[in-house]
């Protein structure tokens, strides 16, 4: 929090007591929680489909359900890329598949480890008004930095990755996660996955445990050993870029990354330092 705090966010510590006048569906146990006014939530379908109207006012052309399946080179400077058969022509390309990059990114010789980290989520019935922020548990943010601690734990949400995301919809509903697993591109829900993430969440906001969930479903994150993404040009190819790795958090890195990359490409360096999310440096594998 110190760190936070040093960066100029308005974040501070809260006891029990205080954080169930805020929010009293907590949990009597709850000992203590931070808040922080600057937090904020964005519906991702709507904010995508913001940046495409946008683009499109612009003049861009989108292709849709098009896979890029392979880059174009000519003398080592990017041509274009090949998708779904067809070629398209740029002197730049941005990869940022997310799971699927080192796919596109091992045809070039290039090792990305980029790995998938399977999130299972949980909707309820809408109900009436039950929590006013967005709540997540240490152990959320725990799994993601160490998955080293979850690898041989015998409980079965430590083992997961279970940590307690929870929000309400303007409709009503209740969005629940969520697992951190390592299952490579499977993103279908189990039962056990299912189970954990409600009785943990149940744990923390007892009142869950009478709303009924009406849907599951599963994601994948863009998981690297470091917790960085990788932002930046591809040593050895011109005009080629990567923007991906961001974990669970690429829908809010959105702007910065877009920004940072914009610039790159354009001015040929970027406002940000990206060099800590360069292509070709040195992490360790876990």
């Amino acid at each position: 929090m110190s760190k936070q705090q040093s960066l100029g966010l308005d974040v501070h510590l809260l006891t029990g007591s205080e954080a169930r006048k805020i929010e009293p569906a907590l949990a009597s146990h709850i000992v203590g929680a931070t808040i922080s006014s600057r937090d904020a939530q964005v519906n991702p379908m709507y904010l995508v489909n913001g940046y495409i109207n946008a683009a499109k006012r612009k003049n861009l052309i989108v292709h849709k359900g098009k896979p890029v399946t392979d880059i174009m080179f000519e003398s080592g400077k990017v041509t274009g890329v090949i998708a779904d058969g067809e070629k398209y022509y740029s002197e730049k390309v941005i990869c940022c598949g997310g799971v699927k990059t080192p796919e596109l990114m091992s045809k070039i010789g290039i090792s990305l480890p980029i790995k998938p980290r399977r999130g299972q989520l949980v909707i309820t019935e809408p109900v009436e008004p039950l929590i006013s922020h967005v709540m997540l548990c240490s152990r959320y943010i725990a799994a993601k930095y160490h998955p080293e601690l979850l690898e041989n734990a015998h409980d079965d949400a430590i083992r997961l990755g279970v940590g307690m995301a929870l929000e309400q919809t303007s409709e009503g509903g209740l969005l629940i996660g969520s697992t951190r697993e390592f299952s490579g591109f499977d993103k279908n829900v189990t039962e056990i996955g299912v189970r954990t993430v409600c009785a943990h969440a149940a744990h923390i906001v007892p009142a869950l445990k009478k709303i009924r969930a009406v849907r599951t479903f599963a994601g994948l994150r863009p998981y690297t050993p470091d917790g960085k993404a990788f932002m930046g040009a591809v040593p050895g190819f011109s005009g080629l870029y990567v923007a991906a790795g961001h974990e669970g958090d690429g829908i809010a890195y959105a702007p910065i990354t877009g920004k940072s990359m914009a610039e790159l490409i354009i001015d040929g360096k970027s406002e940000s330092d990206l060099t800590p999310f360069a292509v070709d440096r040195k992490i360790e594998q876990h």
